[in-house]
Order: structure tokens, then C-alpha cells, then sequence
């Protein structure tokens, strides 16, 4: 490592008090929180409950949205999919087959008018 890097290094501290919150930025700053185009609504195959922690985080790792994906528990068996960019939902769309415990997740995305508890 050269010498200059080395002093920045050095210079770097992450100092914060106990009553503050540490912020990172994992470059999903909502640029398009109302393009309800950008949303999927799904449910997935099955009458058993699904652990939802589980899932979203399963779902993040299958499908690797660039600009990541917030995942909403609906209703029972019922999840919104909210992506922040174009390309991650196209990705997801003309993927194959989302599975969670393999049971496939039936997708559907969101367009101006529908109502994500009747898809």
C-alpha cells in the first residue's frame, strides 16, 4: 500500500454518540417512491405460512436488485414488492421462477388504477 494511502487511512474515524444513529447509505434513496410501476404484488403457492424475515431476505439473494428491493407484508401470503429501479424489476419479471421452500411465488406487476389486495 503507497504511503499517502495509508495516511488517509489513518485520518478515517466513525465517531458518533450513543444517542445518535448511524446512517448508511446502500444507495437506495427512494428516487421513485410513487411509480407504482415499480412495484410487484405476489403471493406464493402454498397454505402454509411463510416466515417473512426469511423470505425477503431470500428473495433479495435470488433476485439481486442493484438498487435493492423493499418487501411489505400485505396480508396473510400476500407481499408488495417495491423495486427502485427499472432494470432490477425486469430482471425479476423475465427471470425464470421465484421460489421461497419451493413453493413458486405468483407475481404480478402493478399498474396506475390496481388495487395490490385484488391482484
Amino acid at each position: 500500500m503507497d504511503q499517502d494511502m495509508e495516511e488517509q487511512l489513518e485520518d478515517l474515524s466513525l465517531d458518533f454518540n450513543d444517542d445518535e444513529e448511524l446512517e448508511l447509505d446502500s444507495g437506495n434513496n427512494n428516487q421513485n417512491p410513487g411509480r407504482i410501476d415499480l412495484y410487484l404484488v405476489g403471493r406464493f403457492f402454498t397454505d402454509k405460512s411463510i416466515n417473512f424475515n426469511a423470505m425477503r431476505t431470500r428473495m433479495a439473494e435470488i433476485w439481486r436488485p442493484v438498487k435493492g428491493v423493499h418487501v411489505k407484508d400485505s396480508q396473510p401470503n400476500l407481499y408488495l414488492f417495491q423495486f427502485f429501479h427499472e432494470i432490477d424489476i425486469q430482471r425479476v419479471m423475465n427471470g425464470g421462477p421465484s421460489l421461497f421452500d419451493n413453493f413458486p411465488l405468483i407475481h404480478k406487476r402493478l399498474q396506475e388504477g390496481d388495487m395490490p389486495t385484488m391482484v
